[in-house]
Order: structure tokens, then sequence, then C-alpha cells
């Protein structure tokens, strides 16, 4: 059972997330409501029909007194707040792919296998681009499962493509995007987009992407980020998917050349690369690499 202080109105048979409170990624474990219970105590089961595989932390961690004399003035904080945090996946609106497949091996470069029939080679899905000129947009409530397309650069289940300053209220709010074949959300280029209270969960490469240092003014508030993999050939990456960025590599394949491997080496949850944006209240847990990265120097696709 899980229990918690303020009520939810989960269903049964939606799957939830509950991160990792280690240092393992794969200690965050996918679930699935099977009695909601009141709303503040929850059954679950997970993928095997049993209960929880590994232990997740349910308090703070007290700090008062830790602190070494002379450097109390660098914090007021009393304590940390370590403990594992629950997402939603499932939503009544659901954008999915089609099985997850790849029907065109030549139209998914630098694969770390050739694809096959096999579930665990599949790795090109669907994908949404938002590009400049648009009237509106406004996402809300939306499951996104297994889209992107691994390997292809642009192709992410959500992609604000050199879109500018966008129209006054566009934003990304209370969406789940799992399963990802490449990343969750990607601003490029882009002006004034709100995302709010997203969960991510499980993308290879980098999971919240700010890409080339032109995204200034947007806001970043309450989104959850969890596992984000590296696409290297082990058994995180189960259907094998190639990172993007990674068309010439060197000649030392496991150099690591930052910021150019980093989707396949380095994978960060949230990745920005200008300060002038507003970020508050998110939390990245099991990144392979990085919880967040700023990289400030200059870089390029």
């Amino acid at each position: 059972t899980l229990s918690g202080p303020n009520p939810v109105d989960w269903q049964m048979n939606d799957f939830i997330i509950l991160t990792t409170t280690d240092y393992l990624v794969s200690h965050s474990e996918l679930l699935q409501v099977v009695d909601p219970g009141d709303g503040i105590t929850l059954t679950v089961k997970g993928a095997d029909g049993k209960g929880l595989k590994f232990p997740h932390n349910a308090s703070t961690f007290d700090v008062a007194g830790r602190i070494p004399k002379g450097r109390t003035g660098l914090t007021d904080l009393t304590s940390v707040d370590t403990r594992a945090a629950v997402g939603l996946l499932s939503r009544s609106i659901r954008i999915v792919s089609e099985g997850a497949q790849n029907k065109d091996p030549k139209e998914v470069p630098n694969a770390i296998s050739s694809p096959t029939s096999s579930d665990t080679n599949r790795y090109f899905g669907g994908h949404m681009v938002i590009r400049q000129g648009f009237k509106q947009l406004q996402l809300q409530g939306v499951e996104l499962y297994q889209l992107g397309q691994g390997g292809k650069i642009g192709h992410y289940p959500i992609h604000f493509h050199m879109t500018r300053k966008v129209p006054a209220n566009t934003f990304v709010k209370d969406c789940s995007i799992w399963d990802s074949f490449t990343r969750w959300i990607v601003l490029h280029a882009t002006q004034g987009v709100l995302l709010a209270r997203n969960v991510g969960y499980r993308s290879i490469g980098h999971g919240y992407f700010l890409e080339d240092g032109t995204e200034t003014d947007n806001q970043l508030y309450a989104n959850l980020g969890v596992s984000a993999l590296a696409a290297v050939d082990d058994t995180a990456n189960n259907r094998k998917i190639p990172g993007i960025l990674v068309a010439k590599p060197n000649a030392n394949p496991i150099a690591p050349t930052v910021p150019f491997r980093t989707d396949s080496q380095h994978p960060t949850i949230f990745w920005f690369m200008n300060g002038w944006n507003d970020v508050e209240y998110n939390m990245a847990a099991g990144a392979e690499a990085c919880g967040v990265c700023y990289w400030y120097v200059t870089g390029s696709n």
C-alpha cells in the first residue's frame, strides 16, 4: 500500500511511477493501482503482480545540528526533502504509437543493432511538432505513450521547433510522457511556454530539453522527471534505441565529448542552455548522469 497526506482521485488499473530514493536508477518502480481505497491509502501491484521490490524513503532528512560550525549562515534549511515522489501516468486522453514498431529500418540511422521484428528493437513512434505561426496551443491532461523516434533528431513526443515568441497562454500542463524513445518535451528557439505539473518517465536521452541557448522566458513549474537513460547497449535500454547527435562519433567510441554526445552517454532530466527562464518546484529522480545541467558555454546542436 501507498499512503499520502492529500487525497487523489486515481482509479482502478491506473499506472503510476514511484521514484527511486537511492543511487540506482532501476529502483524507480512502475506500479498499477488495484484498489484506490479512500484516495489517501492505495493498494498497488508491480509488473510481476506483486508489491514493491525496493525500499523507498518516505521521510525528510534532518540537517539541524549537522552543519559544521562557521558555515551555518550558508543555508536556513533545517531539513532536506529526500522522500520519493509518486506520479500518475494514466490519463483518459491518450496519444500512443502503433505498438512502437519500426517498419522501415532505413528510417532509423546509427542503430546499435539492426532492428528486428522482436519487441525489444522497436523504437519508431509518433511525434508532435509545433512550428512558428500557430494560433493557439494548449495541451492539458493528456497521456503520451511510446512516442519519439529513436536515433532521429527533431522527432520527440512534444517538440516546439523554432516557434520564437509564442502566443499568450501557450502551455503543456498535467500531461504524462512515458516510455519515450527520445526525450519528453523539447523547446527549441522558443520563448514564453509554460510547462507545469507534467510527469515524464523513462526517456532515452535528455528529458526536458531547452536546446540551443535562445530559449528564454519559459516557465517550468512542478514538473517531475524520472529515469533519463543512456542510449548504450545495456539492459536498461532494452530496445537498443540509438541516441541522437552521434551520426559522426569520435574515433574513440567512449570519448565523453560534451555537449555533442550527451544524449547517448550523459542523459540529463532537465537541460538548459540559458538562465533566463523561470524554474521552480521541479523534481528529478533517477538520471543515469545528471538531474539538472546548465550548459552555458558555447554550444550547438
